[in-house]
């Protein structure tokens, strides 16, 4: 959860002698430790290696800023004279250290004129986060729709489901050409759903909008699959078939068996091949098995038999 933050600002400058680039690589040296007070025991420095803080990093100088406690920063660190800035915003999880391996190269440092007087100078600007106050989370788009915005209506026998238009086109080619063309439902605003009960549209549409979502079984989960192969809508097919590819039980992997060839999702297939092939004993006695059609079982156990060969 995000939190309203108030932000602490703090900035120190060093400056470092040309001859630290002869240094040792791997050499750390570390600026004093300065108090946030406005943070209860936050104390920050930089740490530094002229040579750089690795053997990859020989040639370059490291920085790194350095906190004693948990705490989100945003901070730039900069070479004076020259135009090398490096923005971060990071949460420390606790006390750690974060920066640039390869701030700027010896060579470019020579280059830049950002040695004066035979030193260079690197500011660190930091800014930390007091937070004030958890932020919920975001309002789901459907409480932030205007009422006058127009709608797209579902008619599921005598009942009927009403969608935002806009989103609905946006997120379905077949609705987009649907409503945009001299069509029956682009006259009419409505769509007969004739192949879909009213518990499927009303849960593909708490899908589409980020509404909060009621329980679900895997077979519904199923039905929405379907709907959203029929319409296109791929970002919803995407995220459910990852979903219930990752809650498969000796149950319910007949079903997803079954719409995975039926809709030819090869992906979903691979997956389920692999399922097969460490579970297929519970698998095998089950009723559902034994009802799948000849053809989907005999390809699913030929991949079975393929993904355990690899």
């Amino acid at each position: 959860m995000q939190s309203l933050v108030k932000l602490v600002t703090d900035s120190y400058s060093f400056e470092i002698p040309e001859t630290a680039l002869s240094m040792d690589n791997g050499v750390e040296l570390a600026t004093e430790m300065r108090p946030i007070t406005q943070i209860e025991g936050l104390q920050w420095c930089i740490e530094y290696s002229p040579a750089g803080y690795d053997k990859e990093d020989a040639g370059f100088i490291s920085v790194f800023l350095n906190v004693t406690k948990a705490v989100g920063i945003r901070y730039v660190f900069a070479v004076k004279n020259t135009a090398v800035q490096l923005h971060e915003q990071f949460f420390a999880d606790e006390p750690m250290s974060f920066g640039a391996h390869h701030l700027i190269s010896h060579d470019n440092l020579r280059k830049s004129g950002a040695m004066q007087n035979g030193k260079f100078v690197i500011t660190c600007n930091a800014e930390f986060e007091v937070p004030l106050a958890k932020v919920e989370d975001p309002l789901p788009i459907q409480d932030l729709l205007l009422e006058s915005c127009p709608q797209v209506t579902f008619v599921v026998g005598n009942d009927t489901v009403k969608m935002n238009k806009a989103i609905l086109t946006n997120i379905s080619p077949v609705f987009n050409a649907m409503f945009n063309h001299d069509t029956k439902e682009a006259k009419t605003g409505t769509v007969q759903i004739e192949d879909f009960n009213l518990k499927t549209i009303q849960k593909v549409k708490n899908f589409c909008l980020g509404s909060e979502l009621d329980n679900f079984t895997f077979q519904e989960g199923i039905e929405v699959l379907k709907f959203a192969d029929k319409y296109d809508i791929q970002g919803l097919q995407e995220y459910l078939e990852i979903f219930l590819s990752i809650n498969i039980t000796v149950d319910n992997f007949c079903d997803l068996v079954s719409y995975a060839w039926a809709y030819s999702r090869d992906g979903l297939k691979e997956k389920c091949a692999h399922y097969f092939s460490e579970h297929g004993d519970g698998v095998y006695l089950t009723a559902a098995f034994v009802e799948l059609e000849p053809t989907v079982m005999a390809s699913l156990v030929k991949a079975a038999f393929a993904y355990k060969s690899r």
